[in-house]
């Protein structure tokens, strides 16, 4: 099921996960912590356009289709609020420092309430500089709209208001003269001259009634008024620390994941049986899962239970472990097929030497080497287990360490690492005094001995084939420990003295190309590869062929087998 094999990347990767969701957390918090402060506080005024002429409206109708008074009204405030020299003169006025940036408005749709916002670091600062600026703007809207229009109109009527007064003084006068010169009965030509000063002093009277009547009407203006101040505010606007939290945080997981699967798909490890197949051409011959604390994620238990021999503390390397009643030593919790006989695990090892014999029905192979060809692969522990379930088969067996570098066997088995694989070479101890028994029936181990300073040469030498036959002589069939391939040549040079090579391959370590490198040396040289095993696999990452593969492998855990039942190397 393809949703097992997502739950298993996200497994694998959960750390990293955990750790890019904290650190996207912590960093989110630390900067916006670091941040300055901002308030914000607004003043809200009442805007009111003057009423336009029946041409202005008939103009705008015209060309815009409509006439919006306010809006154009708000756009030029706004543009007013933004000029330098009104922040200018509102920092001169509060004391306090304003900058255009720090200003912004706002029309209230389908109301004539303008808002002036002003950022502040501080909110009194916020709350004075708000109200400032409304004051302020109210001031030069009065300034610059009523008081050079209204001085225009008045003094042009008073202008014209004299001009008429001298004109009706002037008249007036003229009448006075023209009466002062008829005596009795006016001619003519007086009347007509009386009747043209009434006419003119009539019309100048209805001038200067008109001229009066003209300055008592107010002259219409934009006008702004205001009908909230400005609040302290309480909370800052920026930074918002709880909003930048889970952003970081959200941004940490997705970043986790996005890297997770895509580290995922730039894997090119070997992972599952389909990939050893891919790989090498042949599926494994064996999948082992996770063994004992490894897989539980803790030591394991000292506590005898049903199906296991007691588990006892794994020993100092300098000395030997803890003796049964028959004087054997009691194996390491390593030694699962051992210590947990039903333990899926053990199954595998059962399955990995029932698949060796089949694959040596043609040519038996009585000497084999174990290696890998990278470090920590685990070959050690498997080349011990694998010797446990031949043994358990009924076959003699002998598990020999020629890691001569960083020899383990003896620690596995909890012997002394005395007589050893060098002595033997050496001559300085026989193959009887070297051997020494284990807890498991039919199983002998032979360590490493002394670590000589030259084991490529020690391994090559004319004394090896000799004792690798004597060892044959003395058991049905014998395995090899030897150091990871890699740039060492030990296990090279050893698997082509004996009659097998079994490579163990570690999930999620070697890369498909080192594999095949390591094989293909091995065919270089003439040995004789008998195929991979992965270890150490996770299984519940495993794909739906690659589970059934490995349960199908496993399936009869939980059933004692007798030798009768089971095949072994060479039958």
């Amino acid at each position: 099921m393809e949703y097992i094999r997502y739950v298993a990347v996200l497994r694998r990767h959960a750390l990293m996960i955990v750790l890019l969701t904290l650190l996207g957390a912590g960093s989110s918090a630390f900067f916006s912590l670091r941040q300055h402060k901002v308030y914000r506080a607004t003043t809200t005024l009442s805007i009111n356009p003057a009423a336009p002429s029946q041409a202005v409206l008939y103009l705008q109708q015209m060309v815009n289709g409509g006439y919006n008074a306010m809006g154009q009204l708000a756009s030029s405030y706004d543009a007013f609020l933004h000029l330098p020299s009104f922040s200018a003169a509102v920092t001169t006025r509060a004391g306090i420092k304003l900058t255009p940036e720090q200003i912004t408005t706002d029309l209230v749709g389908n109301t004539p309430y303008f808002h002036i916002n002003v950022v502040a670091g501080s909110a009194p600062a916020a709350r004075i500089l708000a109200d400032m600026a409304a004051n302020e703007f109210i001031n030069e809207n009065d300034n610059i709209q009523v008081s050079p229009r209204d001085k225009a109109l008045q003094r042009q009527s008073t202008q014209m208001a004299v001009r008429v007064q001298a004109q009706i003084d002037k008249v007036m006068h003229d009448s006075d003269k023209l009466e002062s010169q008829v005596k009795g009965d006016a001619s003519a030509i007086q009347q007509q001259a009386r009747a043209a000063l009434a006419t003119q002093l009539s019309n100048l009277l209805t001038t200067q009634k008109a001229l009066a009547q003209s300055g008592a009407t107010p002259v219409q203006y934009n006008t702004a008024t205001i009908v909230a101040h400005a609040d302290l505010p309480r909370v800052p606007i920026s930074p918002q620390v709880r909003q930048n939290i889970i952003f970081g945080t959200a941004a940490g997981v997705a970043i986790g994941l996005l890297l997770a699967f895509l580290l995922d798909y730039l894997d090119y490890s070997l992972r599952s049986p389909e990939d050893v197949e891919a790989a090498t051409g042949q599926l494994p011959l064996a999948v082992i899962g996770m063994i004992g604390a490894r897989r539980a994620g803790r030591r394991p238990s000292s506590t005898q239970a049903p199906g296991r021999l007691p588990v006892t503390e794994l020993q100092p390397l300098t000395g030997g472990g803890p003796r049964n009643g028959n004087g054997s030593a009691v194996p390491a919790p390593a030694l699962v097929t051992v210590q947990h006989p039903l333990d899926p695990v053990s199954e595998a090892f059962r399955s990995l030497r029932t698949n060796l014999a089949f694959s040596t029905l043609a040519k038996p192979a009585r000497t084999l080497v174990v290696t890998s060809v990278l470090p920590s692969e685990g070959k050690s522990t498997t080349a011990a287990n694998l010797a446990v379930v031949l043994a358990q088969s009924g076959k003699r067996v002998i598990i020999v360490d020629t890691d001569l570098r960083r020899p383990s066997v003896h620690r596995i088995f909890n012997v002394r690492n005395t007589n050893g694989f060098t002595d033997l070479l050496l001559a300085s101890a026989s193959i009887s005094d070297s051997l020494q028994p284990t807890a498991v029936p039919n199983l002998w181990v032979i360590t490493s001995g002394p670590l000589p300073p030259n084991p490529a040469e020690l391994l090559s030498s004319e004394a090896v084939s000799p004792l690798i036959s004597a060892l044959s002589a003395h058991a049905d069939i014998v395995l090899f420990d030897t150091p990871p391939m890699g740039v060492i040549t030990d296990a090279v040079v050893l698997s082509t003295r004996v009659e097998g090579t079994l490579m163990v391959v570690r999930s999620g370590s070697a890369r498909p190309a080192v594999v095949t490198k390591g094989l293909d040396a091995l065919r270089k040289v003439g040995a004789r590869p008998l195929g991979v095993v992965l270890n150490m696999v996770d299984v519940s990452s495993l794909r739906d062929y690659s589970y059934y593969y490995y349960y199908s492998q496993t399936g009869d855990y939980g059933k004692a087998q007798t030798p009768s039942q089971v095949g072994s190397v060479g039958s």
